[in-house]
Formats: structure tokens, sequence, C-alpha cells
């Protein structure tokens, strides 16, 4: 037998010796230098759907989004298709993407969440997710002043991108924003701030 392309054997469901009839699927072949990423939108939001912005996935279990570049010169994969029709069971638009390139971590038929651009473009501050404490209910980012010294500062949030998140309000252009690890320095300005207690004897 003779394989239609080029891939990986994923199954072998043929046995020496046994008889086939037409249509009887005996090997399973999986070509990994051309995924798709399929992902399901729920009804409400597939008519806010654009067409023509760069979506971003995060597979399962780890913690970093990727980027579909989808348009210029750095595209990295395209979008394939968006469904006509919603599913009368789950209530949801069958979006298609490809990814141009390969990557060994990833698996077909593999759980993936992706972020699809909808609604207009926002122009104006955005932070890294990571950025962003929770204080209470309240979005927290700490503003660094110069080497040492942090300024909380209590932050509205408004739309979110994959890993990125905009500023409604609470930061001004320019200035320094801890992006990576800012619950240490939560931490390290409470135990700074904590009054020592003891006894005079």
């Amino acid at each position: 037998l003779v394989a239609p392309i080029d891939g990986t054997l994923a199954a072998v469901d043929a046995t020496p010796g046994a008889s086939v009839a037409a249509g009887d699927t005996l090997f399973s072949i999986v070509d990994p230098s051309e995924l798709w990423i399929v992902a399901d939108v729920p009804e409400q939001d597939a008519a806010r759907l654009r067409t023509d912005g760069d979506a971003a996935f995060r597979v399962a279990g780890v913690d970093a989004w990727r980027t579909i570049v989808t348009t210029g010169d750095g595209a990295n994969g395209s979008l394939v298709s968006v469904a006509r029709t919603v599913d009368p069971t789950t209530r949801t638009v069958r979006v298609i993407y490809q990814l141009g390139d390969s990557d060994e971590t990833l698996r077909v038929g593999g759980l993936v969440h992706v972020a699809l651009p909808v609604g207009d473009p926002f122009d104006g501050i955005v932070v890294p997710r990571s950025a962003l404490v929770d204080q209470g209910g309240r979005d927290v980012v700490y503003v660094q002043h110069d080497g040492e010294h942090f300024a909380e500062r209590v932050v509205r949030v408004g739309s979110r991108s994959a890993a990125l998140v905009a500023v409604d309000a609470g930061l001004e252009e320019g200035e320094r924003v801890v992006t990576r690890g800012a619950h240490l320095i939560r931490l390290a300005e409470r135990a700074s701030n904590a009054q020592p207690h003891g006894h005079i004897h």
C-alpha cells in the first residue's frame, strides 16, 4: 500500500491475513506540517468576530499564549473558515485557523484555549495579564519609580486579548510597570510596612 500523503503513522487498524472491504480504515496518518486550530465560538460572540485581526491560543496546562498572525510579512497562519451555521446543540459557531509553522509540543486532538479578535480595535495603554494583581477584587499594578522603589496603582481594565489587557484608567503613557513577579513586589511591600510587636523587659 502507498499512502496518499507524507506524515506520521498514528494508528494501525489492519491485521495480517484479515479480509477488508472498500472504505475500511487500515491506517491513520497525521501530517504534522499543517495543523488546524478549531474553535467553537459562542453564538452571542460570533456576530462581533473580526476576520481581519490576529488570534491567539494557549495549550492546556501551559501559561504562555501564542499569536496566530494572519496578515503582513510576519504571518504565521491564516483564517480558513468561519461557519455560516450555528450548531443547534451547543449554540456555537465553528472557526478554523491554519498554523503555518509546525510545533512539536502540539498534539492532534489536543485541547487549546483560543482568543479571537472581536469588537472594535483598542488604541491605548495595554499591559500583560501577568502585571495585574488581584487585591480584594481590585486590579492593581506596580509602577517602578526607580531601581528599588515601586508604587501600587489601582487600575480599571477593559478588553482583553490573549496575554494582553487594555487599561482604561489608572496608568499614564510612558510609566514603567512590573510585568513579571508583581506578586513578589506586593509581598515585599507588605513586609516592609508591617509593624513589629514585642515586649519590653
